[in-house]
C-alpha cells in the first residue's frame, strides 16, 4: 500500500492530527471532516493521518453471516486515499480483541500509538466494546493527555445526511448517477481479470470478465453501464460498456462483470484494473440466441459510445480479426 500503513509498520516522526472511523466509500462527508482536518493540521504543523480498520467492524462483530457488502476494499481505499485532502492513513487490524475493547483503553492506546494533538471525529462517531464510546469520551480522555478533541457537523444532501448506507442503497436500486453525486468520484471497482467462457469474442463482443479483489464488495445493480476502465496504477483510462450480470446469452449462472473496452487492442488476462462505473441504461434482457444478442449488444454500444461523445465502430463480425483480443471472454 502507498498510502496507508499498517499501524505495526508506522512511526509518527511528528506530532499527528487524526480523524478515526470505517469511511466506507470515502464519501463526500468523509471529505469534508478530511479537510477540517487538513486545514487545522496545517495551522499546527501537524502530520494529518484518517486512522480506520480492517476487515469493516461489522464483518467482525457479525461474523460470517453479516450481509454488509463494501463500497471500498482496503485496496480501493488506498487508491482513493491519494485524492483526499488527507492523503495517508493507519490502518488497525480490527480483531475481537479490539471490538471487546473498552472505549477508553482503545483511546489511550491510539493516544500513545500515534501521539496526536488534535482529534477531530465525525457527528455519528462511535467505538469501542458495543460501540459505547462517543466524542465525549474522546474528550475525556483528550483532557487527560493535552489532547484537543473536535466533531464536525454532518455534511447533507437533499436534509439528509450523506452515509454508506444511503450510497449502498442507490447502488444496488440502480442510481448509479446519484450515488457518485454523493460519493464525490465515479463509483470503483478494483478487480482481476480472469479467464471467462469466450461468450464475447464469438459474436464480436469481446470482454474482460472482472473478478473483485474482495468478494465482500458491492455489486451494484445488474444491467448496462457505462464505465472508464484503466490499470492499476493512476495513468490511462478508456471508455467502455460495462455488463453485471448473468452470463449471456440465456442469462444463467453465476452473475459476471464483463467490460467491453472500445477501440483497444491487447491481452489484459490477469491484470488488475480499475472500474469506474458512470451511467446506467438498462436491465437485463433475456436473450433466446446469439444473433439477438449481437443485435442488442450493437444498439448498447453505439448508445454508451455517444455518452461518452465517440464514434461507434459499428459490428464487424466474430470472423474478420477487426475486433480486439482484450481477454478471454
Amino acid at each position: 500500500m502507498n498510502h496507508l500503513h499498517w499501524v505495526d509498520d508506522f512511526v509518527p516522526d511528528r506530532p499527528t492530527a487524526i480523524t478515526v472511523g470505517t469511511f466506507d466509500g470515502l464519501h463526500r462527508g468523509h471529505q469534508f471532516v478530511f479537510g477540517q482536518l487538513a486545514r487545522r493540521a496545517h495551522q499546527r504543523r501537524l502530520r494529518p493521518l484518517m486512522v480506520t480498520f480492517h476487515p469493516h467492524p461489522r464483518l467482525v462483530v457479525e461474523g460470517p453471516s453479516s450481509s454488509l457488502r463494501l463500497l471500498t476494499t482496503l485496496e480501493e481505499k488506498d487508491v482513493l486515499t491519494a485524492q483526499m485532502p488527507v492523503q495517508e492513513g493507519v490502518v488497525f487490524p480490527f480483531t475481537e480483541e479490539l471490538a471487546a475493547m473498552p472505549p477508553q483503553a482503545f483511546a489511550e492506546e491510539l493516544i500513545h500509538r500515534l501521539r496526536p494533538q488534535l482529534i477531530l471525529v465525525g457527528y455519528d462517531h462511535r467505538f469501542g466494546r458495543g460501540r459505547r464510546g462517543t466524542v465525549e469520551t474522546w474528550q475525556r480522555v483528550g483532557r487527560a493527555y493535552g489532547v484537543e478533541v473536535w466533531q464536525a457537523p454532518p455534511v447533507e444532501e437533499d436534509d439528509m445526511p450523506i452515509s454508506s448506507s444511503r450510497i449502498r442503497k442507490l447502488l444496488l436500486d440502480a442510481q448509479v448517477e446519484q450515488a457518485n453525486h454523493l460519493l464525490g468520484y465515479p463509483y470503483l471497482i478494483m478487480g482481476r481479470v480472469i479467464r471467462g467462457k469466450g461468450w464475447g469474442r464469438t459474436i464480436g463482443y469481446p470482454t474482460v470478465n472482472i473478478q473483485p479483489l474482495d468478494s465482500r464488495k458491492l455489486i451494484p445493480a445488474a444491467g448496462v453501464y457505462s464505465a472508464w476502465v484503466g490499470g492499476a496504477e493512476a495513468g490511462k483510462r478508456l471508455p467502455a460498456m460495462l455488463y453485471i450480470g448473468p452470463l449471456p446469452p440465456f442469462n444463467q449462472g453465476k452473475p459476471t462483470i464483463e467490460a467491453h473496452i472500445f477501440d483497444y487492442e491487447g491481452d489484459l488476462y490477469d491484470a488488475v484494473l480499475r472500474v469506474q462505473l458512470i451511467r446506467y441504461f438498462r436491465r437485463p434482457v433475456a436473450v433466446t440466441d446469439p444473433q439477438a444478442l449481437q443485435a442488442l449488444l450493437a444498439e448498447d454500444e453505439k448508445t454508451v459510445r455517444a455518452s461518452f461523445g465517440i464514434s461507434s465502430g459499428g459490428f464487424t463480425g466474430p470472423d474478420t480479426g477487426n475486433r480486439p483480443p482484450q481477454s478471454s471472454s
